[in-house]
């Protein structure tokens, strides 16, 4: 939890370049939060792949021109990209996919070196099987743990810092006709 003056007043602001994509920023006294949809760039040889890495290089110069890595700010959001081997149910079939493919690994590497941490792996590192999204064309994906972590919270370093823990909630797609994405948190100390 992050402790905020009451009441609080957060400054917002929307982004939106296409139907696809999507970023909310939000202003709290001491700490910015940036929500974001990624497009998910469908197949690689279409210009929907091509705008997913170009997002990605226009989010680096957003971060850059708006804020500085020594200062609170917290990125998160589905990301539409799966970083690690461990991140898919099935490294060697799933390695091409437009959410877990070099190309796009890179793009959000490009993103992170701007001084984010990945708060989950900073608090489980190198645990396999924890997953954010389950397809709904997959029959009894969860059950069978055929996911992707592909939501995500990064946190510059002084937040990250101070990050006490981080989880993937499965409750919500355990529910009844849930999301295929299901709930990712963080917590922190004052």
């Amino acid at each position: 939890m992050f402790p905020f003056p009451s009441p609080v007043r957060p400054r917002a602001s929307l982004w939106r370049s296409s139907e696809e994509d999507r970023l909310l920023r939000v202003d709290f006294p001491g700490l910015s939060v940036v929500n974001t949809y990624v497009p998910q760039g469908r197949d690689r040889d279409t210009t929907h792949f091509a705008y997913k890495l170009a997002w990605f290089a226009r989010l680096r110069g957003y971060f850059e021109r708006s804020f500085s890595p020594d200062e609170p700010l917290v990125w998160c959001g589905d990301l539409n990209v799966a970083p690690e081997a461990i991140d898919v149910h099935d490294p060697k079939r799933l390695r091409g996919h437009v959410c877990f493919t070099p190309e796009v690994w890179e793009a959000f590497a490009q993103v992170k070196a701007g001084g984010f941490t990945d708060l989950f792996r900073k608090h489980h590192p190198g645990e396999a099987q924890q997953y954010t999204f389950f397809d709904y064309r997959v029959p009894k994906a969860v059950e069978r743990q055929l996911g992707w972590r592909v939501d995500h919270i990064l946190a510059t370093t002084p937040l990250a810092a101070r990050s006490s823990r981080c989880w993937i909630d499965m409750g919500p797609r355990r529910a009844e006709k849930p999301s295929d994405h299901t709930i990712i948190a963080a917590a922190f100390t004052p």
